[in-house]
């Protein structure tokens, strides 16, 4: 990804071999233009706008919290894309573990990046919590890659959508849902974390659910999966062919869940799903709140989201690190 700022390049992302192989698989040449100088008009304008709709949420609320924080810290920027934007609200400078900013979408958000006029304010301070998510997962990425307790709530949060497409044709047993379970796991793990053995997706499914499942279960399907299940095969993207594949239920047709998925997510939700982990898990705390950007259909369990966001905002946004550029 490169960032232009007024007319100087910048690596957006740190040289991390983690970040660059386990997350941001799309995003590397992405390019943006920023506005850098925060004391211009436009910007006292943008932020009126910006804190007029901040000041209306609780003070104790999670978004505010984390929003009112990267205002004071001066990480937020706004931005222009010149490559194509399939639906990252806002884009990320990192470097050495360390947010520098956060850089809103003008098109996207609704802000003139001419005089900072902005007519989705709202839209804006969800963006910049959607980006700080993001964030606080990828300047800790060591830590999310043995997290077993955000893993488990990726997984279910990702099977709780496709549970959704399939109940639309089929009613489905305990058994059925589990082998789902553990197929999205494995689909997760492979999609969102290179160079991933089908053994080794399986062992991590394991350690992030425990004693939680069948044993037997899991023990027969692990089996059939090891010896049927390519890695090259074993991507989100394939998550239809591969239900049928492994005959965890008879679907309609073999683009059903593909245009179902579509259907449900959009286009832009889909491509968040299928982005990233980070993207992921912050698309799925982000649905709690009424965004443009984040479609109604994203939010699938309000109590469940609202226990991710908990965990997430104790275990990494509350350790984000800051500095502006």
């Amino acid at each position: 990804m490169s960032v232009y700022l007024t007319e100087a390049p910048v690596n957006a992302i740190s040289n991390d071999k983690n970040i660059v192989n386990m997350f941001l698989r799309y995003e590397e040449n992405i390019q943006a233009l920023v506005k850098k100088d925060q004391t211009s008009p436009i910007y006292k304008t943008f932020f009126e706008y910006f804190s007029g709709f901040l000041s209306k949420l609780p003070s104790s609320s999670t978004v505010a919290k984390v929003v009112d924080k990267l205002l004071l810290d001066k990480v937020i920027y706004i931005g222009t894309s010149i490559s194509p934007n399939p639906g990252i609200p806002a884009r990320l400078v990192i470097s050495n573990n360390v947010l520098r900013a956060i850089i809103l979408d003008a098109g996207m958000l609704g802000i003139d990046p001419r005089t900072g006029e902005c007519n989705r304010p709202d839209d804006a301070v969800y963006a910049s919590y959607f980006g700080a998510i993001r964030a606080s997962l990828l300047t800790k990425v060591d830590s999310v890659i043995t997290d077993r307790t955000l893993h488990k709530y990726a997984i279910l949060y990702l099977t709780s959508i496709f549970r959704r497409i399939l109940k639309k044709k089929v009613i489905m047993s305990d058994d059925q849902y589990e082998k789902l379970l553990i197929l999205t796991g494995v689909l997760m793990f492979n999609s969102y974390f290179r160079n991933m053995t089908i053994t080794k997706a399986l062992a991590n499914v394991k350690l992030a659910f425990g004693n939680k499942l069948n044993d037997e279960l899991f023990t027969s399907f692990s089996k059939e999966l090891r010896a049927n299940l390519k890695e090259s095969q074993a991507f989100l993207k394939n998550t239809g062919e591969l239900i049928e594949k492994f005959n965890i239920v008879k679907l309609p047709s073999s683009s059903f869940f593909i245009q179902e998925l579509l259907k449900t997510l959009g286009q832009a939700n889909m491509y968040l799903l299928l982005f990233s982990f980070d993207s992921l898990i912050a698309m799925a705390i982000t649905a709690l709140y009424p965004t443009h950007f984040i479609k109604p259909n994203t939010l699938t369990n309000e109590r469940f989201q609202q226990e991710i966001e908990k965990y997430v905002y104790t275990h990494y946004l509350t350790h984000l690190k800051t500095k502006p550029l």
